[in-house]
């Protein structure tokens, strides 16, 4: 009885393992897991996409799990020829918990960036370091990956190399200093873009252009552009500001402005936007458009004395520093008083050559007394 228990258990086991080498999920595309014995380091490289386009942010991910802490670590990701890198998240080491079993773990990534279509190869991550147990004893151990095969595609579609901008998603948002509606003939306005893209690089993200159309004149203004560094990948930011003046009393259109972007993942041309407007101009405020100027002006006389200001204050301090360096003894001092005697004889030297503009005589006409 006690026999067919115990085969009944292992043919229940058996089966049980079986099921779950079945249906455990595949590790997806572009990842690499090593095991190893249990408790030993085990690694796992993981990389996405693994059929970029041209330009496309390519995740790479290396994860390195131990039961025991690191003693030692050293990582050799490799150099990728044809591609750009940023890293993504900062080399650490820091324990976790996970399912009631404690462990520690070095994890670290970056994104790369195809800068050529065709084969890239991402080189093996290899790693050297050694791991240590309560009782002191340290156990080295090695682990290497397999270098990674891409194949990057070329640009598709309708864009052109300024038009290129491969992304996950594109957003684009915008402000109006005067609402369109609101706008009066011969009043300007400013409008201001701003655009978010993420899986790229801000620097990446092309100028924008907003058309002409009748009767409205556009100067656009040098765009600003920055990047944030997230732990999934990059996020570019651009904004750019446009000045709009009504140059029309007849209804008129204001053009929309487009950012054309490759949508990474579903292999489709995509376009950010901010609408176009149509509006009727208000009459010209003239009395409003005159104390803008007279305000302009006074701001500009202002800043004109202020100048003069702190040259003179510039000019008087030096005056003093002088004065009181010329009352240092010896040498020094000597040829300072010299200096500033030159100074005083040159000043006084060109005053005597002024011309003798006359006074009028303020006895009035006559006979001079005396």
């Amino acid at each position: 009885m006690i026999i067919q228990v115990a085969t009944t258990l292992r043919r229940r086991c058996a089966v049980l393992l079986m099921l779950v080498l079945v249906l455990a999920p595949p590790l997806p595309a572009g990842a690499q897991n090593l095991h190893h014995e249990l408790g030993a380091p085990e690694l796992t490289v993981l990389v996405t996409p693994v059929e970029p386009w041209l330009q496309q942010q390519v995740v790479q991910s290396i994860r390195l799990e131990s039961a025991l802490p690191f003693d030692a670590l050293e990582v050799h990701l490799g150099d990728v020829e044809g591609a750009e890198i940023v890293e993504l998240v900062r080399p650490s080491v820091r324990e976790f918990e996970s399912w009631g079993v404690r462990g520690h773990v070095y994890e670290t990534s970056r994104a790369i960036f195809p800068t050529r279509s065709g084969p890239l190869r991402l080189p093996a991550v290899h790693i050297v370091g050694a791991t240590s147990d309560r009782s002191g004893r340290v156990e080295p151990f090695e682990r290497r990956g397999e270098p990674v095969a891409l194949e990057v595609r070329p640009r598709a579609g309708d864009l052109d190399e300024r038009d290129w901008l491969v992304a996950s998603a594109v957003t684009m948002s915008e402000q109006w200093s005067t609402p369109p509606a609101a706008l009066r003939t011969g009043q300007i306005a400013t409008r201001t873009l701003r655009v978010r893209a993420a899986g790229v690089a801000g620097e990446h993200i092309p100028p924008l252009t907003m058309p002409v159309s009748q009767g409205i004149e556009v100067a656009a203004h040098e765009p600003v552009r920055r990047t944030e560094i997230t732990d999934i990948g990059l996020v570019g930011y651009l904004e750019q500001t446009f000045d709009v003046r009504v140059a029309t009393a007849q209804t008129t259109d204001i053009s929309g402005i487009y950012l054309p972007w490759w949508h990474g993942a579903a292999g489709t041309a995509q376009r950010a936007t901010a609408r176009a407007y149509r509006i009727e101009p208000l009459p010209a405020d003239v009395e409003g458009m005159v104390k803008n100027l007279l305000a302009e002006a006074r701001v500009r006389h202002e800043s004109r004395q202020r100048e003069l200001l702190h040259g003179l204050y510039g000019v008087a301090g030096l005056l003093v520093l002088l004065l009181v360096l010329a009352r240092l003894p010896g040498r020094a001092g000597r040829a300072i008083r010299r200096g500033l005697g030159t100074v005083a004889d040159a000043a006084i030297g060109r005053r005597d050559e002024l011309p003798d503009i006359g006074y009028p005589d303020t006895e009035g006409p006559g006979p001079r007394r005396g």
